[in-house]
């Protein structure tokens, strides 16, 4: 079994899968997202949204986001006119809305800046 590839959220047959992950607490500096996928078949894209409501953030949407066609533990997520997570302030919370088609997600990592707590 490859390594950190255990459990998986699948997208087979031409299906669209999506998994929406609970309210987040972003660090304070923008921080790069990275996902362990396998989309080599298929295509994964992520948007931020609100943690109350679940409105898209302005460039953090599904058509801003860059495709995410491969297969690695730590594929970096960017968007049109960002390759980080908003920086949002202190203690400020969103939630990751992940899109999935023929496409195996093992798991995202948010990469905080040195220093950040």
């Amino acid at each position: 079994m490859p390594h950190n590839r255990f459990v998986s959220r699948d997208a087979e047959n031409g299906l669209k899968g999506s998994l929406k992950t609970v309210p987040l607490r972003l660090p304070g500096k923008a921080s790069q997202l990275t996902i362990n996928a396998d989309s080599s078949r298929g295509e994964i894209r992520v948007r931020v949204c609100e943690a109350s409501g679940g409105q898209a953030l302005p460039v953090y949407n599904w058509a801003d986001c860059r495709p995410i066609i491969g297969k690695g533990h730590e594929l970096p997520v960017e968007w049109r006119r960002a390759n980080k997570l908003p920086s949002r302030g202190k203690n400020a919370s969103a939630q990751l809305e992940v899109e999935f088609k023929k496409s195996d997600l093992y798991g995202y990592r948010i990469v905080k800046e040195p220093g950040e707590d």
